[in-house]
């Protein structure tokens, strides 16, 4: 049984799985992806809901489950709904590339000149959904 579950949408997952494999973790861990494109997008009740379905809530061991940071997830009400002192939920950082801070390992570098990035973002909205449409 894995000692971590981090929780993650489908657009996420892939580049989790590879960050977790290079960070030569020592503990085990499952990736967990929920059916939501955007992982940040989950709410408390989203969470709870898909816990159940997977039959993590009912966990007879010790599990940390490690939330996107930047999820609207309330810890104190998944803790009130699911009732097993045996999960610790935390948020992990907001970004994938954070994740070595995270777990105490050296930050990963980023070239944002590097040509063969492909994609370069211009613009972002943080919390749009939290803002009216006007």
């Amino acid at each position: 049984m894995p000692k971590k579950i981090f929780l993650t949408g489908k657009l996420a997952y892939s580049s989790l799985k590879k960050t977790l494999a290079r960070l030569n973790l020592d503990f085990d861990y499952q990736i967990l992806k929920m059916p939501i494109t955007v992982a940040a997008l989950m709410d408390s009740s989203f969470i709870i809901r898909n816990l159940k379905k997977a039959e993590i809530h009912s966990s007879a061991e010790n599990l940390e489950i490690i939330l996107p940071g930047r999820s609207q997830a309330e810890i104190e009400i998944i803790n009130k709904e699911l009732k097993n002192e045996l999960l610790e939920f935390q948020k992990g950082p907001d970004e994938i590339i954070d994740l070595p801070e995270f777990f105490g390992k050296k930050a990963a570098k980023i070239d944002f000149e590097q040509e063969k990035r492909g994609h370069k973002i211009i613009a972002e909205i943080n919390e749009a959904s939290l803002m009216d449409l006007d």
